[in-house]
């Protein structure tokens, strides 16, 4: 049977909004043909099934194995909203955040995932002056900026980056606020949620991540 090929856009949202959609959309599955546009939910954990392409994905892939491949959403979960977008005439397959995707050949409609802007400020650096600071980090499957200590962080530590190995944040886009604590004499490496970071000495301020924002 031939595949129907369809494309995906998915939007995050701010805590509040993520909130509301949550008790409407209806958990992601196959795109359903012929549909315009769908807003719906994956599970967290969720890696659904077969995907092909890496972006864009043809339009029978499964939504939450995509958006996990892909790096919009973590193994956290979130809503996403799909839309129908133009095919493409090859599809490849990679391994990426946990998921394996296959190749494909030609189909008239892709997928792919479209992050919009945030309404709060993209996150760049701290200062203790700004505490608390809410800011905004954009989807990446591949975070890798420089963290030193395990929570407490140094001040000058990436922002992005240690939200992820906090685990506040997973590889899709999210807000987070952060709280500036007294600097210390030492700051001791760690390895979590697949980041690692790196040990220092003294430095003058520090600053932790407040959960009550989710």
């Amino acid at each position: 049977m031939d595949k129907f090929v369809f494309a995906i856009g998915v939007m995050f949202f701010s805590a509040a909004g993520s909130a509301a959609v949550a008790q409407s959309a209806p958990m992601c599955g196959r795109y359903p043909t012929g549909t315009p546009s769908l807003t719906c939910t994956c599970a967290p954990g969720a890696v659904g099934s077969s995907v092909w392409g890496v972006g864009p994905y043809t339009g029978d892939s499964d939504l939450c194995a995509a958006a996990r491949h892909s790096g919009v959403i973590g193994t956290e979960g979130g809503e996403i909203v799909v839309e129908a977008v133009d095919g493409l005439a090859r599809y490849d397959g990679s391994e990426q955040n946990g998921v394996t995707t296959r190749s494909w050949g030609s189909y008239p409609f892709s997928v792919q995932f479209v992050v919009p802007a945030m309404d709060v400020a993209e996150c760049r650096g701290f200062s203790a002056k700004e505490s608390p600071l809410t800011c905004a980090c954009p989807a990446n499957p591949a975070r890798s900026g420089s963290v030193w200590g395990s929570s407490p962080f140094t001040g000058d530590s990436d922002i992005c980056t240690a939200a992820q190995f906090e685990g506040v944040l997973g590889t899709g886009a999210g807000v987070v606020r952060l709280l500036a604590t007294a600097g210390l004499d030492e700051y001791v490496e760690n390895s979590r949620n697949g980041i690692s970071t790196r040990s220092w000495g003294k430095y003058g301020e520090s600053f932790v991540f407040d959960w009550n924002l989710k």
